[in-house]
């Protein structure tokens, strides 16, 4: 599964539960397409469905959802900030800065051990 996607998803169900008509909706996917990403989070441990009438289920995260999401938004950030650094559209002032945002982020980076 894309990192994106899964980030999307992750971050969607963070906001509270949601139905699998509303994930497809926010994310942009189509309703097979999100129940299949869904399908893969529940295997990992990562998101949880509960029943609430009949067939409609609400999606919530697991604590090992929670802690995956902030992994990707970590990365995600990292990605962003090398993407500038290595733009040449970055002023010189703003370079040192950048680096030192890289090293915090490095040095914080949570280790998918901890998964």
């Amino acid at each position: 599964m894309s990192g994106d996607r899964e980030l999307a998803l992750l971050s969607v169900i963070a906001g509270g539960e949601a139905s699998q008509r509303d994930l497809s909706r926010r994310v942009g996917l189509s309703l097979g397409g999100t129940n299949e990403r869904l399908r893969t989070l529940i295997r990992r441990g990562l998101v949880r469905a509960r029943a609430v009438d009949g067939r409609a289920q609400r999606y919530e995260l697991t604590a090992r959802g929670a802690c995956e999401r902030r992994r990707l938004v970590h990365a995600s950030a990292k990605r962003v900030v090398l993407d500038l650094l290595a733009g040449p559209d970055l002023p010189p002032s703003a370079r040192q800065p950048a680096s030192r945002l890289i090293k915090a982020l490095t040095a914080s980076a949570i280790p998918s051990a901890a998964l």
